[in-house]
């Protein structure tokens, strides 16, 4: 009997070991630490000391990453800021950002970021916050507001330009610029003289999201992007060296061509002087115009001259360009052979004296009332017809019926009827239009963004930035939201 009662006994206190071993081993350390950190930090906020709560919290955060903990740790920034306990609101803007990168789709840590920012009248960071919830499908009425807003402000950037010229990828703005630099000193042990030249600055602003070029020189063309035979790429460009080549700083009075390859220049062309630099490469060919002839050649690559006597040659592109020789309109292509068999009477060229862009081209045939818009892959009509016309820079071009500009897409349908005075292509997502006698920018929508308060406009690149005229200079507008 004894012994069964024993046998008992052992067998209850086993399965209690047993069970205490089952709880002990399932309890996770990492959960304890984190309720204690939760339970901390609750006691430190009851009692209104918010930094200290702030600690535990951020502590229980290392342990369980949670959108709710992060918000809740913004919040007491918040209090803590009011109470005076904390100083700045900044790690509380920080915090935000962080919930914004790992949470994009919570709503509130946007319309927290975005009201502060907009009372803040930081409108640059507010665009990019209204941007990144509006790509990730966010909507609050905070960030609608503001989207409505910001949508349409823009900033006038102080430097001034005396000139600006379009080559189509890019814009080159040019002005003049004091340089001081010491002169030769032979006597020695005394200071240098001081000595001032005037050179010219050109910025050169990419319809892409390249990043703006400035060089100081004397007269120079804009870079561009040559692809060789073997596949290689090279940046070119091409100067009339008064002073310095950029490349090799060696002196140099002929039109070159410089590669960023080893920075050998691959060729020379011409004589001394002999040429002014016209357009930068493309189609693998450089239209260069000769100044003793007063004519326009075409040349490969290599330097060599394929092509020679034009009275009017433009810039190549789509594998077409614009050319008169002996009273003869044409479109050729890179061998210099005509596109056409019917003659020409004229052609509507656009920025960089280009005839083609995004493979259309308007034409005006002998015998024709209106240009026509041909698509340059395999010359068919596409059915559209206009008074007048500017190039495709972008998702639609600005053309001219009945005395009114309004869009084209490139399929011949009308995006926007024609309302304005007069108007150019959509360049990335934005077009400059011209009412009342002022030029501003309307967007894709046809909602206006930019006022018309100038004299003269060009085209939006991709960081909502454009060149505007005003006052006798050229400067540029920047928007904060760009679609």
């Amino acid at each position: 009997m004894k012994n069964s009662v024993m046998y008992v006994l052992t067998a209850v206190i086993l399965d209690v070991i047993a069970a205490y071993s089952v709880i002990n081993a399932n309890i996770d350390p990492n959960a304890e630490a984190y309720n204690n950190a939760i339970a901390a930090a609750e006691k430190y906020e009851s009692q209104e000391l918010y930094y200290k709560s702030i600690k535990s919290y951020s502590e229980a955060l290392k342990i369980n990453e949670s959108c709710e903990l992060r918000m809740k740790i913004a919040d007491l920034y918040e209090k803590g800021y009011e109470n005076g306990e904390i100083t700045s609101l900044k790690d509380k803007y920080n915090m935000l950002g962080t919930v914004i990168s790992k949470y994009p789709e919570n709503t509130e840590s946007y319309d927290m970021m975005i009201s502060y920012l907009e009372s803040q009248g930081n409108y640059a960071s507010c665009s990019a916050y209204v941007r990144t919830a509006r790509s990730n499908g966010v909507h609050s009425d905070v960030i609608d507001k503001c989207y409505d807003t910001i949508k349409k402000m823009y900033t006038e950037k102080v430097t001034s330009y005396t000139s600006v010229e379009d080559f189509g990828n890019l814009i080159a703005a040019s002005r003049s610029i004091i340089s001081e630099y010491d002169k030769t000193d032979e006597n020695e042990g005394q200071e240098p003289e001081k000595a001032e030249r005037e050179m010219t600055e050109y910025t050169y602003m990419y319809y892409n999201n390249a990043e703006p070029l400035v060089y100081t020189t004397v007269n120079m063309s804009p870079p561009a992007s040559v692809t060789f035979a073997d596949g290689s790429t090279h940046n070119m460009l091409f100067s009339k060296g008064y002073g310095k080549d950029i490349a090799s700083e060696e002196i140099s009075d002929r039109i070159y061509s410089r590669l960023e390859s080893d920075g050998v220049r691959q060729c020379y062309i011409g004589e001394e002087n002999e040429y002014t630099a016209v357009y930068p490469f493309n189609n693998q060919r450089l239209v260069l115009f000769n100044t003793k002839t007063n004519k326009y050649d075409m040349f490969g690559t290599s330097g060599k001259k394929l092509a020679e006597g034009y009275d009017m040659l433009g810039g190549f592109a789509n594998n077409a360009a614009y050319s008169e020789r002996d009273g003869k309109k044409s479109i050729i292509n890179p061998a210099g052979e005509s596109l056409f068999s019917k003659n020409i009477s004229e052609v509507i060229l656009g920025h960089g004296g280009k005839c083609s862009y995004y493979n259309r081209m308007f034409i005006k045939f002998e015998g024709d009332a209106n240009f026509k818009m041909i698509n340059t892959e395999d010359l068919s009509e596409t059915g559209f017809e206009c008074d007048d016309a500017d190039l495709f820079s972008g998702e639609a071009a600005a053309f001219k019926k009945n005395g009114k500009y309004g869009f084209v897409n490139m399929d011949g349908s009308v995006f926007i009827e024609p309302a304005y005075e007069d108007a150019k292509s959509f360049s990335n997502s934005y077009a400059a239009v011209k009412s009342d006698g002022k030029w501003g920018f309307i967007n894709k929508y046809g909602d206006v963004v930019i006022e018309p308060a100038y004299e003269d406009a060009l085209y939006m690149d991709s960081e909502g930035s454009a060149f505007v005229y005003f006052d006798g200079t050229w400067r540029i507008v920047s928007l904060f939201y760009v679609e």
